[in-house]
Formats: C-alpha cells, sequence, structure tokens
C-alpha cells in the first residue's frame, strides 16, 4: 500500500500506455497477474530514451519493478529489451531482475501483449514510470521530469534528455 500511495502522490503517470501508475498497480493487484513487465522496447520510431533510462539507471529501475511487482501480488517480474542485429548489448539480468530480450518488429507493444499472456498472464509497466517511482520511493518528491529522444532528420546532434513536465517543444 506504501508503494501504490507513493505512485499516487508523485503523480507518476506510465508512458508506455498514459495510465496513471497508482491506478496500473490497483487494476493489477486486483487481478492477480503472475509476472510483471518492465516495458524497455522503444515502441515508436527515434524512441531510445527506454534504452538509455536502462542504461543509466538499471538497478535502480530493476529495484522499483521488484517493489512493484511486491505491491501487486506478482510472482514474478522481468524487463522487456530488443534483441536483434542492430540492438545494444544488455547482459542477462539487472540485479536480481532477469532481462528477457525479445526480437519483436515495430510496433511492439501487442506483441509484447501477447507474449505476456504466454507467459501465463501480468501486466506490463514503462521503464520510465518505473524510474520515476525508484525516485519518488528514494526522494519522496513528485515526478517533475520525463526523459525523451531528440532524434531526426532536422536534428544535428541526437541525444536523449531529461525535461520538466509541461515543457513545450519551442523551450
Amino acid at each position: 500500500d506504501e508503494i501504490i500511495e507513493c505512485a499516487k502522490k508523485a503523480g507518476i503517470v506510465d508512458e508506455t500506455d498514459g495510465e496513471r501508475l497508482y491506478k496500473k498497480l490497483l487494476r493489477i493487484r486486483s487481478g492477480r497477474a503472475k509476472i510483471l513487465v518492465g516495458n524497455a522496447l522503444a515502441d515508436t520510431p527515434y524512441d531510445a530514451a527506454k534504452t538509455a533510462l536502462l542504461r543509466a539507471y538499471g538497478e535502480n529501475i530493476a529495484s522499483a519493478l521488484t517493489l512493484a511487482a511486491f505491491a501487486v501480488g506478482a510472482s514474478k517480474c522481468c524487463i522487456a529489451v530488443f534483441d536483434g542485429k542492430k540492438a545494444p548489448a544488455f547482459p542477462q539480468s539487472i540485479g536480481n531482475v532477469p532481462l528477457m530480450k525479445i526480437n519483436f518488429r515495430y510496433p511492439s507493444m501487442p506483441l509484447l501483449n501477447m507474449q505476456i499472456r504466454g507467459w501465463g498472464g501480468g501486466e506490463q509497466i514503462g521503464v520510465g514510470a518505473l524510474f520515476a517511482l525508484y525516485y519518488a520511493l528514494s526522494s519522496h518528491l513528485p515526478q517533475t521530469f520525463v526523459c525523451l529522444t531528440v532524434d531526426g532528420t532536422a536534428v544535428l546532434e541526437p541525444k536523449n534528455i531529461f525535461v520538466p513536465i509541461g515543457v513545450t517543444v519551442s523551450d
């Protein structure tokens, strides 16, 4: 209950579906998911922010996923990452959380949902929301930022950046 309450107070929104994290955790808890999956799959073109977050803050994300799985009563958790010729290399696990290397094409969200059903049922939470949960649990502060990928033909220097929530493109 403390983990879910912290997610509520922090105002965390899951980047994979726009659902408030505390509502998602309550819904998952009532459905008794067997597995909770941290989604690090880049599901839109030019999206590398999830990979960047996992590379830089993997231990924190794995810790938050473990706590979220405990809060909802999931018996297992893992982090889904891309596996393929162009995918970045990742270890087999981060802390005690295994990484499930998945070779999906775009769009990956429906395919990941089918895979989760094949594992016996469960839910997914974006690694951005998990990082925000870790931040909220450790600092007792609300989510005030997101990690975005800035890339494309009009961008001279592609990068992943942390921006305050509410910043416009013109800013």
